[in-house]
């Protein structure tokens, strides 16, 4: 029985495929569906001709620093009419404005500026657009398509080059410093710790009956 329970290991770790159970099916169909019938079939369309999970490498031009960034897809102008970085979200969000308080709330702006700019100075192509779709992994498992309004991406570009600024100046004084970095300058890194103003309030006195 050890034996076979070997083979049946060698044969699992080599088979691509993973069993699934009827629920998890179900699931999985369900999203599928939605996927290719969202917005009259626009989501096919968007990655059609798309490349994806290619890495890219490369020198950012103003700071030095090396880059790399690794986009869900890319696609081009002449499969879309843009060239257009792609970012594919799972969402255990049960909403869609739950979901866009979680881009607000993990910086995505940032990111997505941050691999329009990468591939630009990559392959000599403009990037200037940003799609992402959004894929519920809870019920009721929807999915939706965004696009990155322009201020929004040059928000987070500016953003972008701030840290790409901050991580040069690490490299050049050799100092890489952790929370003290942000305490009032002479301080050594001390912050000062006061409640604030609601809970200076004053405690009104409590009464207690028998």
């Amino acid at each position: 029985m050890t034996e076979l329970r070997k083979v049946l290991s060698r044969y699992q770790k080599r088979c691509k495929y993973t069993l699934i159970d009827e629920a998890d099916k179900i699931i999985i169909d369900t999203v599928k569906s939605r996927y290719y019938t969202y917005g009259g079939g626009i989501i096919p369309l968007i990655m059609k001709g798309a490349l994806t999970e290619v890495s890219m490498y490369g020198e950012d031009p103003e700071h030095g620093l090396n880059t790399r960034i690794r986009p869900d897809a890319l696609n081009f102008q002449e499969n879309i009419g843009v060239n257009a970085i792609i970012s594919l979200k799972t969402t255990s969000s049960t909403s869609l404005e739950k979901f866009k308080r979680d881009c607000l709330k993990y910086r995505y702006e940032v990111t997505e500026g941050f691999y329009q700019d990468v591939a630009t100075n990559v392959t000599g192509r403009k990037f200037n657009a940003t799609i992402m779709i959004m894929i519920q992994t809870v019920v009721p498992f929807h999915v939706a398509v965004f696009w990155w309004g322009p201020d929004s991406i040059e928000a987070g570009k500016y953003r972008a080059n701030i840290a790409k600024s901050i991580i040069a100046e690490c490299f050049e004084k050799d100092s890489f410093p952790g929370y003290e970095a942000k305490a009032p300058a002479g301080n050594f890194g001390i912050y000062e710790l006061e409640l604030p103003d609601w809970a200076l309030t004053e405690e009104l006195p409590v009464s207690i009956e028998d």
